[in-house]
């Protein structure tokens, strides 16, 4: 789903770039998250872990929006 995304957000010379920066966040997350979540919840609980996820998505969402509005 995020390539027909990738290539109705960007200009087609764009399109691969915008394809390995997205397959390699995906690819990034699926490595990360689950050891992160795994960690915090034993630290902190699994209610603390999800919350030390609202800072980082609230900083992705005013990206983005940023992004979408320049």
């Amino acid at each position: 789903m995020f390539a027909a995304t990738a290539m109705r957000l960007v200009e087609e010379h764009h399109i691969p770039r915008a394809l390995a920066i997205l397959d390699g966040g995906n690819a990034l997350a699926t490595v990360i998250a689950a050891p992160a979540g795994s960690f915090l919840g034993n630290l902190i609980g699994w209610r603390g872990a999800f919350f030390c996820v609202v800072p980082v998505a609230v900083i992705v969402f005013v990206w983005q929006m940023l992004s979408l509005i320049l």
